[in-house]
């Protein structure tokens, strides 16, 4: 008999199903779970760095259908030729199509973004594979294929726990669908199943406990370069974690940079480097960039135009004392006014935004460094002659994640 390991987290989800075909054949196996601390080390030592992982003798096999279609025969809940198992095929496949719209929904990241997949999800795509599987349970006799148990019975019936947490007040137990219900009853009226189910680890259902990405945001103490990513963060409500190196203290960590500068966005332990870069990548992410090519490149544009304005000023104000004053001078009198009434005209030609006439990261981007220009520039506030562009950064500052982050960061000069 072959040793086996299941190896995935302390919860049901995609580990479910192989558990509980384990226990309908009386099959042992290690039953390895790790929680959220042990999982970026276990990582490394899974072949495409996901789980579930089924060990068979120290060889790891991957994906959850093909490990539940490999047990389903070793058990006996496989059908008996290829056409009954196209059939097992068919409706879980089904199955698992309503399971990735669900966790799309799930897992969304931008909150405005999720309820309106939520919605979707609830009004239309529940009801519609429900109702087409709940037919399929009917005509099977309450089950899902072959008008017997198979192991797709067992499969949808090991999921009930994950679906009734991901749609919690809009799913019960498969409520309002008898026939589905009946397949999951006819499951979980198997003795070993039954025993498994009133005995396993009572765990959080919450997938994102271990999925969830973790941040961590590296610069000086101050705002600088590192404040659009720390905005961003903040806008779509993401933790991280706000690594503040002082001056005296730079050299120690300097190795441990990429490319020995910051900001540096450090992401499951791996870091990223270039603001903007880690700027556009977060945007994406949380709905803030745009819907095509030519809403990007607007965007980009409009970023890429404070940049050269930003580095024209900086260059100046780092400038030797003997060459400063002569240099900001010029930036002051030419440079700030020649950059923000262009972008005083784009945020007039978008309705107060700088691009495609709504909230964008190059909004974002612009608030955050708006008062580093301020500062350098004798800590003016010169935004209040551009009263398109002063709306745009009022705008952002009312988000009211933002200005919260605004009244509780921590207080330095720039």
């Amino acid at each position: 008999m072959p040793v086996y390991k299941l190896h995935y987290f302390n919860i049901t989800g995609l580990g479910e199903p192989i558990r509980f075909l384990f226990k309908y054949g009386g099959i042992e196996f290690e039953d390895i779970r790790y929680d959220a601390e042990a999982w970026p080390e276990a990582k490394k030592n899974m072949p495409f760095g996901q789980m579930p992982v089924l060990e068979i003798d120290d060889k790891k096999i991957v994906q959850s259908g093909a490990i539940c279609r490999y047990l389903g025969k070793l058990v006996g809940l496989a059908g008996d030729n290829d056409f009954e198992s196209l059939q097992v095929d068919s409706v879980l496949d089904i199955f698992n199509d309503l399971r990735l719209k669900i966790s799309a929904a799930f897992y969304e990241q931008n909150k405005e973004i999720q309820a309106e997949k939520r919605k979707v999800l609830v009004e239309e795509t529940l009801p519609y594979y429900l109702s087409k599987l709940d037919e399929i349970a009917a005509e099977n006799d309450g089950h899902l294929a072959l008008k017997r148990l198979t192991w797709a019975d067992l499969y949808i019936a090991a999921f009930q726990k994950y679906l009734n947490f991901a749609l919690k007040g809009d799913f019960n137990d498969f409520e309002g669908y008898p026939n589905l219900q009946k397949v999951v009853s006819n499951a979980l009226a198997n003795e070993n199943i039954k025993k498994w189910v009133e005995s396993r680890p009572d765990t959080i259902t919450d997938l994102k406990y271990f999925y969830k990405m973790s941040y961590k945001v590296y610069y000086f103490n101050f705002r600088g370069l590192a404040e659009p990513i720390r905005f961003l963060l903040k806008y779509n409500g993401t933790e991280f974690e706000d690594v503040r190196i002082e001056r005296e203290d730079w050299p120690n960590w300097k190795d441990q940079m990429p490319m020995k500068q910051m900001p540096v966005l450090e992401i499951d332990g791996k870091k990223y480097f270039q603001s903007v870069s880690i700027c556009r990548y977060l945007a994406a992410k949380f709905g803030l960039s745009g819907k095509d090519a030519e809403e990007n490149l607007e965007i980009d544009s409009a970023v890429d135009t404070f940049v050269d304005m930003r580095l024209k000023v900086t260059q100046a104000f780092m400038l030797p004392d003997d060459q400063k004053e002569a240099a900001m001078k010029k930036v002051l009198e030419e440079t700030i006014p020649l950059y923000l009434t262009k972008l005083n005209s784009l945020a007039e030609e978008n309705d107060g935004f700088l691009a495609c006439k709504r909230l964008t990261w190059a909004d974002i981007y612009v608030t955050a460094l708006s008062g580093l220009i301020s500062f350098i520039s004798n800590g003016q506030d010169i935004f209040e002659t551009y009263p398109a562009l002063k709306k745009v950064i009022d705008a952002v500052e009312s988000n009211e994640n933002i200005k919260k982050w605004i009244a509780e960061r921590p207080v330095t000069e720039y």
